[in-house]
């Protein structure tokens, strides 16, 4: 991940072996020259899984069923926050 620059991750907190938390956790260890916004969608209906993501400092939380509308806006606000931000990133 830290050979590519990336503006936006979205992370499911079920990843099978790992929870997303404990990739959350491996990201923020990485030295990124710019770090990207981590956007965390998930099933999960526990309060306390949206707390901890916030308080492992992530940029946005979203529940499934998401709504295309919403998330669409959510996306292309991170998106054209890249754009400002400069060339060579994803």
């Amino acid at each position: 991940l830290k050979e590519t620059s990336y503006s936006l991750i979205l992370i499911d907190l079920e990843l099978g072996k790992e929870s997303g938390f404990d990739f959350i956790n491996a990201l923020k260890a990485m030295e990124f020259t710019f770090m990207p916004k981590l956007l965390v969608i998930t099933a999960s209906e526990r309060e306390d899984d949206e707390v901890k993501s916030y308080q492992l400092d992530i940029d946005s939380f979203v529940r499934k069923p998401v709504k295309p509308a919403a998330f669409k806006a959510l996306l292309e606000k991170y998106l054209n926050q890249r754009d400002r931000q400069g060339p060579g990133l994803r």
